[in-house]
C-alpha cells in the first residue's frame, strides 16, 4: 500500500482537551521531521509499519516529555460487567488501568508515568526488528511537545 500512517490516541479524564490538542499537533511535527530526513529509499516509514502516538490526559505543563517505547503486553483498559436487574441485560464498562504490572519502559508504563509515547508497530502489533525502530527513532531526535496556546 505504501502509505505511511500515524495512529493517535489521547487519555481520558478532566484534562482530555489538552491531550487532544497535543495529539492533533504532534503528527504534523513527526511528518515534517520524517520528510526532512527521508530514508535512502525516499519513504517516510518502512513498509507495513505505523507510528502510534499516545498522549496522557494531563495539563500541558505536567506532561513529562516524549519517549519511544515498545508495545506493552498489558491491556490499557479492563472491562467490567454488572447485572442491571433487568432480564437478559448486562452493563459493560471500560476502566483505564492504573498499573502496567511489572513493566517499566513500555508504552503503557511510560504513559501512566505522564509521558507521550511513540511506538513503531507492524502487522503483528509490535516491531521486533530493533534496527528498524532505531532507524525511525534516529530521524526524530528532537521531537518536542507543542507549547500550549495562551489563555485569553
Amino acid at each position: 500500500y505504501g502509505v505511511p500512517a500515524i495512529a493517535t490516541s489521547a487519555g481520558t479524564g478532566p484534562d482530555a482537551d489538552a491531550a487532544y490538542e497535543t495529539a492533533a499537533a504532534l503528527p504534523t511535527r513527526i511528518i515534517a521531521a520524517l520528510s526532512a530526513s527521508r530514508s535512502a529509499d525516499g519513504k517516510l516509514l518502512p513498509d507495513r509499519q505505523v507510528i502510534t502516538l499516545n498522549v496522557p490526559a494531563l495539563p500541558a505543563g505536567e506532561v513529562k516529555g516524549v519517549k519511544w517505547a515498545p508495545l506493552s503486553q498489558q491491556p490499557s483498559y479492563t472491562r467490567d460487567y454488572t447485572e442491571t436487574g433487568n432480564s437478559n441485560e448486562v452493563r459493560s464498562q471500560l476502566r483505564q488501568v492504573t498499573s502496567a504490572g511489572g513493566e517499566t519502559d513500555t508504552d503503557l508504563a511510560l504513559f501512566l508515568q505522564g509521558y507521550v509515547t511513540l511506538t513503531l508497530l507492524d502487522g503483528d502489533l509490535g516491531v521486533r526488528d530493533d534496527a528498524a525502530a532505531k532507524r525511525v527513532m534516529s530521524r526524530l531526535p528532537n521531537l518536542a511537545l507543542p507549547q500550549p496556546a495562551p489563555v485569553r
